[in-house]
């Protein structure tokens, strides 16, 4: 599978740059069950607490909590007595849907000219948010997104989600996780995939376009993973966070140069879907 392969060149490709503390790691971020508490991860495996985000320290000091398109409230993030994760406590809920989401530039990196880390945690609080709040976000994303559906379609075989922010030029590379690493599955889609039924707009001052109508994506699942996941042999819990990772490579021909964009989320998934 290409998308695999691709992951894991990105992973040793990390192994080979990074510092021997920090090889092949991404953000993740997750939200308590009472949805008053994030928590950020920097890590290989999806979620799980490492020292390593201590480097990051000063670099990641907030992240935003999203109810409507307007009204955006900075939360403060820091390292956890045990510098193992930045946490913060998120604002009191208002009863709607949210998104908890931050951003980190890392700006120029060895051969690379740009490392690019959106991250985000979605509070829902009915199947309907992802199409009437989370899809609409992307619209108004000015940088790399992934949002995730909190329920499975298909008879649970599958798992839909959008995008917004990346470059539509080249392949998209998207893994979905259960909290731990447990791959759920990958694909890779192309941009006459991502550009079907969507219309773009360049961002100002910025190399990446955003979709209008984003199109849902979905990645199917083979049965035997299906049934280790029910079977509950990969530490599956109730309820279950699943994280969802997109990246993409972006290379301008003119000057060579090489960038790489990440976006991940996280939803507390429900199974399939009752709608």
């Amino acid at each position: 599978n290409s998308i695999i392969m691709i992951h894991r060149c990105l992973v040793l490709l990390f192994v080979a740059l990074l510092p021997q503390s920090s090889r092949g790691h991404f953000f993740w971020a997750e939200t308590d069950q009472m949805d008053n508490h994030v928590d950020v991860t920097f890590s290989e495996k999806a979620g799980v607490p490492d020292k390593v985000i201590s480097i990051m320290e000063g670099r990641v000091t907030k992240v935003i909590y999203i109810t409507e398109p307007t009204n955006i409230v900075d939360v403060n993030v820091a390292l956890n007595e045990d510098k193992t994760v930045l946490e913060g406590d998120l604002p009191q809920s208002e009863g709607g849907p949210a998104m908890v989401a931050g951003y980190l530039d890392f700006g120029p990196f060895m051969n690379f000219k740009d490392l690019e880390y959106s991250f985000g945690a979605q509070i829902y609080r009915s199947e309907a948010d992802y199409d009437e709040f989370f899809v609409p976000l992307l619209q108004k994303s000015d940088k790399p997104l992934i949002v995730m559906r909190n329920c499975g379609g298909n008879k649970g075989t599958s798992y839909q989600f959008a995008v917004g922010g990346f470059p539509q030029e080249g392949t998209l590379g998207v893994c979905i996780y259960q909290k731990g690493g447990f791959e759920i599955g990958c694909g890779d889609f192309h941009s006459h995939q991502l550009e079907e039924d969507m219309e773009t707009t360049s961002v100002v001052g910025r190399a990446l376009r955003r979709g209008n109508v984003p199109k849902n994506l979905s990645i199917e699942i083979s049965p035997a993973v299906l049934e280790e996941i029910q079977q509950g042999d990969n530490n599956y819990t109730n309820p279950t966070i699943f994280y969802a990772i997109a990246n993409k490579t972006i290379a301008d021909e003119a000057s060579t140069d090489v960038s790489i964009a990440f976006a991940s989320t996280s939803v507390y998934f429900g199974g399939p879907c009752k709608q």
